[in-house]
């Protein structure tokens, strides 16, 4: 919401914005990597999984990206994850040819610290289930290693064709309630 008034003759302007209020406790991870590199986290809601499955396959093949992993957050929601490594301004213009949630696209960059989180426990007594990986590129990206070792270790029917990892194993966590 933006607001424009004049006073001592000058033009203000005020942006503001809202957010429910949030009560339930929950634990995520982030996508950013010891190294300062981001994974690639996107987050859907309420978009029928055939569009989601076409618009990660014309992500991979316009950002060269490897796989993607797909998850079902709840019954109409999904998060997809690819494990490769980009910058800050790559992971920018992925998230903007997305449609994933316009407010997960905004929250990192008005509240947070420039970087995506998904959430990895339950919420209302609902986990997080592995739905399936769409196959990408074999590319020149470094794979994050902790990203898959956490991920696997909670999804242990994921598999991973890319062999080129960076070896790296510190995580960045997150305490937030929804």
């Amino acid at each position: 919401m933006k607001f424009n008034f004049k006073l001592f003759g000058r033009e203000v302007g005020i942006i503001a914005s809202s957010r429910k209020v949030c009560r339930e406790p929950v634990q995520g991870v982030t996508n950013r990597t010891m190294d300062g590199l981001f994974v690639v986290f996107l987050d859907y809601d309420e978009i029928p999984v055939e569009w989601l499955e076409g618009e990660l396959n014309s992500l991979q093949d316009e950002f060269n990206l490897g796989d993607f992993h797909v998850f079902k957050s709840s019954d109409t929601n999904h998060h997809a994850v690819c494990f490769d490594k980009v910058t800050r301004e790559t992971y920018q213009r992925i998230l903007s040819r997305s449609s994933c949630d316009p407010y997960y696209k905004k929250v990192p960059f008005v509240f947070g610290k420039r970087l995506g989180t998904l959430r990895a426990s339950s919420k209302k007594g609902k986990s997080i289930i592995y739905y399936k990986a769409l196959k990408g590129h074999i590319n020149e990206y470094f794979m994050s290693t902790a990203h898959k070792k956490f991920f696997s270790g909670h999804h242990k029917e994921m598999c991973f064709t890319k062999k080129n990892e960076d070896g790296l194993t510190g995580l960045i966590m997150a305490s937030y309630k929804i």
